[in-house]
């Protein structure tokens, strides 16, 4: 069994044998075993009497984006991603940036997140979060950066390269997801969802630009992809050209479901505070 660190562009024929990456272990072990010490040792100081550390919605949603994650990261979809197939790369991309992320903040309970950001080196952090238009425009700027052809090419050949880059994404998206609940509990709710469905369909607009890109551009644009073997017998253009058909339509569906989701919690936080009127 070929053994790499992380998953990076190799110029050697594609092949289905299973491939290891003690990196991506390590790394889903950190991020599982932080979130359960939490849960187990410091979760039980930090509630109130009577209160539940965890809720089973929290705990699932966590633990489906856990794995999520994991599958993406790992072999197959890693390593294809890194250096085959445009189209595995636009998979992975979509998919972090919204469905395991939004599961992963929905997994962190109010006590983990005030935690996580309490600590003076978490500051820059922190100050991210507490303005959603900083998150945003950070999710934006990454989107657009780790996608110019020069910088993608440059960084996906190394393996610290290609590692770089998978976390950026994990965290300018977890920041992004993040800043749209409060840290604070005297802001308000309403507020929060309203702000969340503003945010939602702006993310729409630099992926719908990048992906119009891809397809509409004469020659494959990314070194990395037109001269990897081929695999399904994709053409580097052809598979450039599914690439942006995913980033510029392929996200709609999963936007469409996070704003129903955000509206109808929306509307029913405003009933409720119709009735109490």
């Amino acid at each position: 069994m070929n053994v790499r660190w992380w998953c990076a562009a190799s110029s050697g024929a594609w092949t289905w044998t299973p491939q290891a990456f003690p990196g991506v272990w390590l790394f889903m072990a950190l991020v599982g075993g932080a979130w359960l010490w939490a849960v187990l040792r410091v979760g039980p100081r930090r509630v109130g009497p009577g209160q539940p550390v965890l809720t089973r919605s929290q705990a699932t949603s966590f633990a489906i984006g856990w794995l999520l994650l994991w599958a993406l990261l790992d072999w197959p979809i890693g390593p294809l991603a890194a250096g085959y197939l445009a189209t595995a790369h636009m998979i992975q991309y979509v998919t972090i940036t919204l469905v395991v992320a939004p599961l992963l903040e929905s997994g962190l309970p109010g006590w983990m997140r005030a935690a996580i950001f309490a600590p003076r080196a978490m500051a820059p952090l922190r100050w991210i979060v507490e303005r959603p238009f900083r998150a945003f425009a950070l999710l934006n700027t990454v989107l657009v950066a780790t996608h110019v052809p020069v910088v993608a090419d440059s960084l996906k050949p190394l393996q610290l390269g290609s590692m770089a880059m998978d976390l950026t994404w994990i965290l300018a998206a977890l920041l992004f997801w993040l800043s749209t609940t409060p840290l604070r509990e005297s802001v308000r709710i309403d507020a929060v969802y309203g702000r969340r469905l503003l945010y939602l369909i702006g993310s729409k607009l630099t992926p719908i630009l990048l992906g119009a890109i891809l397809v509409h551009s004469e020659f494959p644009l990314y070194r990395t992809f037109e001269l990897a073997p081929r695999v399904f017998e994709l053409t580097a253009k052809t598979d450039q050209v599914i690439a942006g058909w995913l980033m510029w339509m392929g996200a709609t569906p999963l936007l469409i479901w996070r704003l129903a989701s955000a509206w109808f919690v929306w509307a029913e936080i405003e009933a409720r505070r119709a009735g109490e009127v």
